[in-house]
């Protein structure tokens, strides 16, 4: 698969994405050549309680 992005402005990529990201948990990027790009958000779990 193949994703391009023209670079269109008030679009910022990467740094846009951590920063929306930062608000609900962690987004991480790995990416290899020959191997692509996998990018996992992890969100933390909240456990209520009843009262």
């Amino acid at each position: 698969m193949s994703v391009a992005d023209g670079g269109r402005d008030g679009h910022w990529g990467i740094p846009g994405m951590r920063e929306r990201a930062a608000g609900i948990g962690t987004l991480d990027v790995a990416s290899a050549p020959g191997q692509g790009t996998t990018w996992t958000l992890k969100v933390p779990l909240h456990e209520t309680t009843n009262a």
